[in-house]
């Protein structure tokens, strides 16, 4: 997606977030403020490109926070209770020290020379 398209997209998006604004705190004329800067940033580059910036650096922020609430909630919430049921039900061992399986089949000769 080229710059430009960027530009206008964020535009939009202005636009869409001060109609939902405008929605919830009908009093404050957050509709108008987004229509002057999406009718502004049509006309000047500068606000295009202060729009996009604003809006860059506002997803890096929330990404920034919320990732690792995000990510921490998925290990508490699901890896955490699995891992505590598998060992909870995990099949006992001999010897917990060592992981040496025992093998009883015999093992033709020459077999680790060439094992295909």
């Amino acid at each position: 997606m080229s710059k430009r398209v960027q530009y206008y997209r964020d535009l939009l998006i202005t636009l869409l977030a001060a109609t939902v604004g405008a929605s919830f705190f009908p009093k404050m004329g957050l509709f108008y403020v987004g229509l002057a800067v999406f009718i502004a940033g049509f006309l000047f580059l500068p606000i295009r490109q202060a729009n996009h910036w604003f809006w860059a650096m506002l997803t890096k922020v929330l990404g920034f926070v919320f990732q690792p609430i995000i990510f921490g909630s998925i290990f508490f919430v699901i890896l955490l209770p699995l891992g505590l049921l598998f060992r909870l039900f995990r099949k006992k061992v001999e010897n917990p020290d060592s992981t040496f399986v025992k093998a009883d089949s015999i093992t033709r000769e020459g077999y680790f020379e060439s094992p295909w």
